[in-house]
């Protein structure tokens, strides 16, 4: 990407020197790239530009208010799945009347307070949810616009964890609770139907999966015109894959355009596309310091300063991220290395197996394509203070969330009575 790169052999950012950064706020430290981000965004754009998508960037990918100023400076809106996440985007001076709330466990607080603030659509996910959707909206006094979230049985190429449109995934609702869900919405004057929403998994490249599930989605609509009145808009969800700053490998846009236009517009129906990985993934790296090398019989164990509390895909996904040293250093050794963590949990790695050069304590490691699902996964686990995030482009490199102090851990700890509660 044309924001992370090397120069004269130093991993630069947009511009800024990555090991300036880690001398001026320490590590482990996120990095992102405003100019990578702008540059994904894009790509999309040009990708899907017949259709002229509704873009909704999926918040949960990377919920600091910096970068969601930045994308709404970029006319995007956002998928919500929290009420903790509306409230972000709120702060953040989102249109909320852009942005679509799913979820599978969205409580009436959640609901009520979309409601009040004018959400785009809530994406109801159960029979259940329907029912406090509607309870919510009476309460309130007040309309809401409303998609299902379809579970249409489409099998994808990726880990098992990051599937959500098969039978055995909690998400969205079966065609036979759709029917039944359409008719109770038709029933109900405060509740409008106005979209249809599937989202198959994470980390995809081929077109052929979501043209399927637009089929499927397609074919319940036209069994019976009460599923398509007042419909205005069909979201295929996010997922979108890419291979990391250094490849040229993405998703393919063109062949799910084309397929698309083929569906939709017969049905003026309008796209709506929830990037959230594709738009932040590869925009950030993980900057982290060597603090051991030690040599094994097999292998060498690189241990570095960042951990699984910091970074988990690794470990709860088996993510391939790649690791480079900030600066680069010579040919790679002829021995594998594990570069991991100082978490104690043998499943504490950032990378296994790798090919990397000589490497000595106080060196910088880059674990790259880790601006989605990073920050925003991170914990406190062993007691370790959450990381510093850092934005560069725009001017000089500015702090966008300070690193936790080590007080930070037992601050909100307290030892009080519950009072009249009990």
């Amino acid at each position: 990407m044309p924001g992370i790169k090397y120069e004269d052999d130093r991993l630069t950012i947009d511009g800024t020197p990555a090991h300036e950064i880690a001398q001026a706020v320490g590590t482990p430290v996120y990095v992102y790239s405003a100019e990578t981000i702008r540059a994904r965004l894009a790509q999309l754009r040009r990708g899907m530009a017949e259709l002229e998508p509704q873009i909704r960037y999926a918040v949960k990918a990377n919920a600091n208010a910096t970068l969601l100023a930045l994308l709404r400076d970029e006319g995007v809106g956002f998928d919500l799945v929290s009420g903790g996440e509306l409230r972000k985007v709120l702060r953040a001076g989102a249109d909320v009347s852009r942005c679509v709330f799913p979820g599978v466990g969205k409580q009436d607080w959640e609901i009520r307070e979309a409601l009040r603030e004018g959400i785009g659509a809530v994406h109801v996910e159960s029979e259940s949810e329907f029912e406090r959707v509607a309870w919510c909206a009476d309460a309130e006094g007040v309309g809401a616009r409303v998609a299902l979230r379809l579970n249409p049985d489409v099998h994808v190429d990726t880990h098992a964890f990051i599937t959500t449109a098969t039978q055995d995934n909690k998400f969205g609702v079966d065609l036979g609770t759709a029917e039944r869900l359409v008719g109770r919405i038709a029933d109900d004057a405060k509740l409008t139907l106005v979209g249809y929403h599937v989202h198959l998994g994470s980390l995809l490249f081929e077109a052929e999966p979501y043209l399927t599930a637009c089929k499927r989605v397609l074919e319940f609509i036209d069994g019976d015109a009460a599923r398509s009145d007042g419909v205005t808009y069909y979201d295929c969800g996010g997922g979108y894959g890419s291979s990391g700053p250094f490849s040229d490998e993405l998703f393919d846009f063109a062949s799910l355009c084309e397929g698309l236009a083929d569906l939709l517009p017969p049905r003026d129906l309008s796209l709506v596309c929830e990037p959230g990985r594709f738009l932040l993934g590869d925009a950030g790296v993980l900057l982290s310091e060597v603090v051991h090398v030690k040599e094994v019989a097999t292998k060498r164990f690189v241990v570095v300063d960042a951990g699984m509390n910091d970074l988990i895909r690794p470990s709860l996904y088996r993510a391939e991220h790649e690791i480079r040293p900030v600066v680069s250093s010579g040919p790679a050794l002829p021995v594998p290395t594990d570069v991991v963590g100082p978490i104690c949990e043998s499943t504490d790695f950032l990378g296994k197996g790798r090919e990397l050069p000589a490497i000595e304590r106080g060196e910088l490691l880059a674990i790259f394509s880790a601006g989605a699902y990073g920050a925003s996964m991170a914990s406190n686990y062993n007691a370790r203070p959450l990381p510093a995030e850092v934005l560069c482009g725009d001017g000089a490199p500015r702090c966008i969330r300070r690193r936790q102090t080590i007080e930070d851990l037992w601050r909100d700890e307290v030892d009080e009575p519950l009072g009249s509660a009990l």
